[in-house]
């Protein structure tokens, strides 16, 4: 019999625990050609306070198949991120009931909306979120220098938590010293001009109002959060807030390589301008993510053209953001078949969002 005619598997969900390692890591190790984040993200995901990490077994035997993270990014925000299935029992409904799971825990945390990424070719996860209630809302596609981005790849080790985070700061403060950055007592003019910037932009809008505050991870982006982001001096704008950027401060893990921008607004050629310039400081390649297809910022063919001699181009994959609001009245999914999904740990609010730059 066929793997996709088997039934579906019953399994049993819980919280991981510390000895699950070996086990889970045998499985999500090698998923992008050899290579995947979760090794390095392990330490931290099992430590952190703003996030539930769960591993699915198999009924009756405790040995982890599968696992999933729901994270917090705001008190009425989650995002679903990491899921793995044990190659040895995909097609039997583990990722389905899985994510039956993860909808109960985001329902106990009080959460409002649910957001993960996935590969626009990945169809087995946009039906299963389809299936589960998601939408596609955006997609998104990051750009930067390729040449750059093909020699970080090339030399991939996870950043250290506290080095990047020392290093975003040094980041930080050379930009504040070239007049870049929004003093954190910046008058209310200059923040409400640099809010207006970003809160009136075609490109923000055409991308969900989302900003990408935590690496690979999407939210929405209010005036408070905005306000926030001033207070930590990462909001950086160009002369007459023509163009504004967030630099987000890093104090936790990131599979990224490099600096990246939480959200780019304003002109097209101003945009650019404020990217080249964090990138000289940087000392490296800084990449933002932006709308696709054809983000409004690059609407004008001079601008596109001003982009592409930069060499500030469109890199190879995209990401496409699937949403699904969690109203408080709903009835959210159940197991298919009833039965067969288990919740060993009884969903509750055991996680907290973050501060800003937490």
């Amino acid at each position: 019999m066929a793997v996709e005619e088997l039934p579906n598997l019953p399994i049993a969900v819980r919280r991981a625990r510390p000895e699950d390692r070996d086990a889970v890591l045998a499985f999500a190790s090698t998923t992008w050609d050899g290579w995947d984040y979760v090794p390095d993200a392990w330490p931290h995901w099992i430590a952190a306070p703003d996030g539930v990490l769960l591993v699915a077994t198999a009924q009756g035997d405790d040995r982890p198949i599968a696992i999933t993270r729901l994270a917090l990014l705001a008190a009425d925000e989650g995002w679903l991120e990491g899921i793995r299935v044990d190659s040895a029992v995909r097609g039997r409904g583990v990722a389905t009931n899985l994510q039956v799971a993860q909808l109960a825990w985001a329902r106990a945390h009080g959460l409002r909306v649910l957001r993960y990424a996935t590969g626009p070719g990945n169809e087995g996860s946009l039906k299963l979120g389809a299936h589960h209630g998601f939408v596609r809302l955006a997609d998104r596609r990051t750009w930067g220098r390729p040449e750059l981005e093909e020699a970080a790849e090339a030399d991939r080790v996870a950043p250290d938590p506290t080095t990047e985070a020392d290093r975003r700061r040094e980041l930080l403060a050379a930009l504040a010293a070239d007049g870049l950055a929004l003093a954190a007592d910046a008058l209310e003019t200059a923040i409400g001009a640099a809010w207006r910037c970003v809160d009136t932009d075609t490109t923000f809008e055409s991308g969900g109002r989302l900003y990408e505050h935590r690496s690979w991870s999407l939210q929405r982006l209010t005036h408070e959060r905005f306000a926030a982001h001033v207070r930590r001096g990462e909001v950086l704008a160009a002369p007459g807030a023509s163009a504004v950027a967030i630099l987000p401060h890093v104090a936790h893990f990131s599979e990224d390589l490099r600096p990246h921008l939480a959200v780019l607004a304003g002109g097209g050629r101003a945009a650019l301008g404020l990217l080249l310039a964090v990138e000289r400081r940087a000392g490296g390649p800084v990449t933002v993510r932006l709308p696709d297809p054809a983000p409004p910022l690059l609407s004008d063919p001079g601008v596109a053209a001003a982009w592409h001699q930069a060499w500030i181009r469109p890199h190879d994959w995209s990401l496409v953001i699937m949403e699904r609001p969690l109203p408080g009245d709903e009835p959210l999914p159940v197991a298919e078949p009833p039965g067969a999904l288990e919740l060993r740990d009884p969903p509750r609010r055991i996680a907290a969002p973050p501060e800003i730059g937490d």
